[in-house]
């Protein structure tokens, strides 16, 4: 049996460990207060350092956020990487429909929201825009925003309720302030994650909902595209950073996924 072990770099040897200012917390913008948590291979094979932030708990993939924090910008990559992942074939498109019956996500909401305002829903991420389109049954309007429209365009054509859903690829140019806000594996992919929650709460009506679900800490979802892993510790404190509370937060145990709904106060 062969051991392969992995030296840390000389400035993470010491016992009281803290970030050299290289990078920061996606959910609470701490830069100092941040610790060595794990060294793991990743989905890919790669080295990568997951660090702790000791003020909200949240894991971060420190090796990528060091790599944007130096300059790098993937937003590009991410648009390629979502017309490649989100790419759709006739079958697809013939099974549309029943994919959008199926999807439970925004009834399991409005369940857990029943006082919910139901004007306008803003599918933030909205890749093949099957949340975007299973919330046009509920909501009068239907912004689904993505990096890459390419995709979103082609699904359109087929959605029932088009003329209700709305793509944008500029979410800050929308007119209107949103009832809800529907994030699904989109917040693990942003390293400025709160810059744009902070702009999306900021549109947020007094009552309104963010529900979100993100993939939790395992080597499947151990990818360079995502810079944080929530826990249930993380998810509150950014509640709490939004100004928001928190309406509930649930795992999906089988598939290691965490889903929460944050309220914004009336007044």
């Amino acid at each position: 049996m062969s051991i392969k072990l992995f030296q840390r770099n000389p400035h993470n040897l010491s016992p009281d460990a803290r970030s050299t200012h290289d990078f920061a917390c996606t959910v609470c913008r701490e830069e100092v207060n941040l610790a060595p948590f794990e060294q793991r291979l990743d989905f890919d094979g790669r080295l990568s350092d997951l660090w702790m932030c000791l003020n909200c708990h949240s894991i971060l993939n420190a090796t990528d956020l060091r790599r944007i924090r130096s300059g790098d910008n993937d937003e590009s990559l991410q648009a390629m990487s979502s017309d490649q992942f989100y790419a759709v074939d006739d079958a697809f498109l013939e099974n549309l429909q029943q994919s959008i019956d199926q999807n439970g996500m925004i009834d399991f909401m409005i369940q857990q929201c029943p006082d919910l305002k139901r004007g306008v829903l803003i599918d933030f991420g909205a890749g093949r825009g099957i949340i975007a389109a299973a919330a046009s049954k509920w909501f009068d309007r239907v912004y689904a925003a993505e990096l890459s429209l390419n995709v979103l365009r082609v699904v359109h054509g087929r959605m029932p309720n088009r003329d209700k859903i709305v793509l944008t690829n500029d979410f800050m140019s929308i007119p209107e302030g949103f009832d809800a806000i529907a994030s699904m594996h989109v917040l693990e992919h942003l390293p400025n994650m709160r810059d744009l929650l902070d702009l999306l709460t900021s549109k947020l009506n007094p009552g309104g909902a963010i529900f979100f679900q993100v993939p939790m800490l395992r080597k499947d979802y151990m990818v360079s595209v995502h810079y944080t892993f929530f826990n249930e510790i993380s998810a509150r404190a950014l509640a709490r950073e939004l100004g928001l509370t928190v309406t509930g937060v649930w795992f999906d145990t089988n598939l290691d996924f965490l889903t929460c709904i944050f309220r914004k106060p009336r007044s």
